[in-house]
């Protein structure tokens, strides 16, 4: 799955998705310097009924990472305020 922008700024998102159980596996673009990005999906793990990635290795800059989840909360109540959208009024 390719996900392209209309703003000329920001890369192309290719997205692999196993054709076996439909979940995301890894993940290509590129970083703000136009760095190859990587992200593989090693683990799921199953959270409160739902499958998350629980592991995964991220290659960018030529420096590879492993990420691991440690905890994880679904349906938290989280103010709009801590995402920092700031509302833009529409004059008409």
């Amino acid at each position: 799955l390719s996900c392209r922008t209309k703003l000329e700024n920001i890369p192309t998102i290719v997205f692999y998705v196993s054709a076996k159980d439909f979940l995301q596996r890894r993940m290509i673009s590129s970083d703000d310097k136009g760095n190859p990005y990587s992200a593989e999906i090693v683990k799921y793990s199953l959270i409160d009924r739902i499958l998350i990635p629980s592991e995964t290795k991220v290659l960018t800059g030529g420096v590879q990472q492993q990420i691991v989840l440690e905890t994880f909360k679904i349906n938290i109540d989280i103010d709009d305020s801590e995402f920092g959208i700031e509302q833009k009024r529409i004059s008409k």
